[in-house]
């Protein structure tokens, strides 16, 4: 069985726990609450490639939410933010700036909403970039891309 660790950063709001949350039990959660310090949360999926076990690190989106822990090196970060909110763009340096040497994927999420950012920080910063949305995307739309990447099989799908 394959195992990985990926930490979800970003400004509050964004989507972070929202696309957990999705991944987890395949539904949009409406209500937001923010995180306070880092959340784990455990998942598997079963792919053409066997079993792979994630650890997905939510951590929080607010500076007055932050954790005194540092935040862990892990096999891949998403840096998230809100394709309807140009502020979120904007402080995407903040947090990539605590990404360590791990894989990084640029994701603007909420692309259901009308965009207001054209995401220049992927381009500038050679990231891989996704587009989605929480609300109204599918599982595979965010973890295809990253699960492709971290196990080096292009062809992998989930069952």
């Amino acid at each position: 069985m394959m195992n990985y660790t990926i930490k979800f950063l970003g400004e509050g709001g964004v989507g972070k726990t929202s696309w957990i949350h999705k991944i987890r039990h395949i539904d949009f959660n409406k209500s937001y609450v923010g995180t306070v310090g880092s959340e784990v949360h455990p998942h598997s999926v079963v792919t053409n490639h066997g079993t792979i076990q994630f650890t997905f690190m939510d951590y929080y989106g607010k500076e007055e939410y932050a954790s005194p822990n540092p935040i862990e090196t892990t096999d891949a970060t998403v840096l998230m933010f809100d394709l309807s909110r140009k502020f979120t763009h904007t402080k995407l340096s903040h947090w990539h700036n605590l990404c360590g040497t791990e894989s990084v994927f640029l994701v603007g999420n909420k692309s259901d909403l009308e965009s207001v950012v054209t995401p220049t920080y992927p381009i500038e910063h050679n990231l891989p970039y996704i587009a989605v949305s929480a609300k109204t995307g599918n599982v595979e739309d965010l973890l295809i891309p990253i699960l492709r990447r971290l196990t080096g099989h292009d062809d992998l799908v989930i069952q």
